[in-house]
């Protein structure tokens, strides 16, 4: 189980967005699996197991997405794993689309199933625009 530490458009835990993947890749000994996120993608992916790293033409982090096992905290509260009425309450800029919560100005999106939480994507500046 990792806890981390949310500094919006510049970190999560360990991983700063801008690193370079084998970077990332050392964190973690080096226990991934890389992959194409959909068939059009012309960046792969690696999978860590609970949660995946997104990386820009360049091998630079440019996203983070948690699906379990980690729990993060942003200005002392958990915002990761978190039920959809307090993550309004504490991110007041938080856009409603149907099954999505974004946040543009700290690229953070919740994905949800229903009235679940399903997984949590956390950007570099602008990753949402």
């Amino acid at each position: 189980m990792y806890n981390w530490k949310l500094v919006p458009t510049k970190s999560i835990g360990d991983i700063n967005f801008g690193m370079d993947r084998l970077e990332v890749r050392a964190l973690f000994s080096g226990a991934f699996e890389e992959f194409k996120k959909t068939e059009d993608s012309d960046e792969t992916t690696d999978d860590f197991g609970d949660f995946h790293v997104y990386y820009d033409e360049e091998d630079k982090v440019e996203a983070v997405e948690i699906f379990e096992n980690v729990t993060v905290e942003y200005e002392g509260k958990t915002i990761f794993p978190i039920a959809v009425g307090d993550i309004i309450k504490i991110f007041e800029d938080i856009e409603v689309e149907e099954e999505f919560l974004t946040d543009y100005e700290k690229s953070i999106g919740y994905s949800l199933d229903e009235d679940e939480v399903e997984c949590v994507l956390f950007g570099n500046e602008g990753y949402f625009d």
